[in-house]
This record gives structure tokens, sequence and C-alpha cells, in this order.
């Protein structure tokens, strides 16, 4: 099922004045949306302001609905790049969270678990399980309950090698069972390529080194009218995308070509 989300003039200012968004518009018919780019080009900032954990002015409409300025006000869910583990808790607590708070049958978090090989782990606290295995767990906890909005913020960033390859494939698999719109913030143009897809990747116009645009070849369309500040008024302050407006992201900054 296809979901609208879109974005009026958005804008977050932290303490200075100085803006990690500015006059941000999107709008999005689809289900997965690709945001790409460098260190301190934006990503976070969206994540938590979809959350509603920072303030911001304007607005993201879901399906024709504005959502709330406050984190318990809308059904969205983040993964952040700590993956918001209950640290003192075990990894099956962690895993059954969602469930209890909602006094739901706790059976979908056993399945969860042995789905994500995690048996071994389960009397574990979070804070003691080794850092490859944290990401299966945030997720496993992640796809128990249904959501509008998910929302994923750097997640692949402390895997490498083999950890980062296999996390991926199962990341992907989870991605086609989730019914709702997914926003994945990545510094890492291959892992939005290999999750989603994506035909090409191109510099546009003057932005050529600066500005990148990803094309996913069938999850929706987007057409995003700004880019996102960086907070030291260099962002440029319009990115078209192409005509055929195959669901894309943009962002101003260096992208990583680790693979």
């Amino acid at each position: 099922m296809n979901h609208t989300f879109s974005a009026k003039n958005v804008v977050v200012a932290y303490r200075g004045g100085a803006r990690a968004l500015r006059q941000f518009d999107l709008d999005f018919s689809g289900k997965c949306l690709a945001v790409v780019g460098g260190e301190k080009d934006g990503k976070t900032t969206l994540v938590n302001a979809v959350s509603g954990l920072v303030n911001y002015d304007g607005e993201f409409i879901l399906d024709g609905r504005a959502l709330l300025k406050k984190p318990s006000g809308n059904n969205v869910q983040a993964i952040l790049e700590d993956y918001c583990l209950l640290k003192r808790k075990t990894v099956r607590e962690n895993v059954e969270y969602p469930l209890k708070i909602r006094s739901l049958d706790l059976t979908p978090a056993q399945n969860a678990i042995r789905e994500f090989g995690l048996a071994s782990y389960v009397d574990f606290k979070a804070a003691k399980i080794p850092e490859h295995v944290k990401p299966y767990v945030a997720v496993a906890r992640l796809s128990l309950v249904k959501r509008d909005i998910y929302l994923f913020d750097d997640i692949l960033r402390p895997l490498s090698g083999d950890d980062k390859e296999l996390f991926l494939r199962k990341l992907k698999e989870i991605f086609s069972k989730l019914d709702g719109i997914i926003v994945y913030a990545t510094s890492d143009i291959d892992d939005a390529k290999f999750l989603f897809q994506i035909m090409r990747v191109k510099a546009v116009g003057k932005f050529a080194k600066g500005l990148r645009i990803v094309q996913p070849c069938r999850h929706g369309k987007a057409l995003v009218s700004r880019a996102f500040g960086k907070g030291r008024g260099e962002a440029p302050e319009r990115a078209v995308c192409d005509a055929r407006g195959n669901a894309h992201a943009v962002f101003p900054g260096k992208l990583s070509e680790s693979r």
C-alpha cells in the first residue's frame, strides 16, 4: 500500500540561530524514501523532527493528516544510530517491550527472537551484547508493532565487513514486510542502492560535487523542492529532482563510496 508524506516549509533552528533544516518541502507518494548525505547535512535533524524529538516550524503531513509536534502524538517509530535499546534490560525484555506496554500477547516477540537469531543472547543485558547484535535487537522490536512511519538514522554506521553485509540483507527482507512509509537516512549511498534497488545516481548542475539525487527504480515518487541546510548557510537553496521524479533523496555533502 502506498502512502503520501509531505513536508511544508519545515525549519529547524538551534541555539544561536543556526538552521539545520531550512524551508524544507517534500511531496512523496510510495513506500521507501532514502535520504543520503554526509556529516552535518541534516539527516538526523529530519528524523528527529518527524519523530517529534526537536521543535520545528512548518508541518509534516501523512496521508492528509498533519503530524503532532511531540514524540507521543504520532504512530511513528525511529531507530537511531545508538539503536535506542534499554541497556539495563535483557535482549528478551527489549524485544518484548512494545508488546508488554500494550498488554499484548508475547508470542510474536518469541518468534522474532528466533527469526533474528537472538536466542543465544536473550538473557544478556543489552549493554553487554556484541555491537553487531544490537541492530538485530532494535529491528526485531520495531517489527512487532505496525507503524505509519518507520525512521532509520544511519544504523549501519557502527558495522563493517561481513557483519554489515549480513544485516543489510536482513534489513532488506524486513523492509519488504513493513506496511508504512520507510525513511532511511544514511551516509553511505551504496547502502541505499542495495536496499532500494536504485537505478542510478547523478550529480545535478552547479551542485555537481556537493549534491546527489538517489533514484530508486520503483518505490514511489517524490519532489524535494528545497535542499537541507547545513547550519552554516552553505547548503544550496533549491534542489529539483528529475522530471520523472522516481523516489529520491537530496542532500548536499560528500557521499561515501565505500563499496
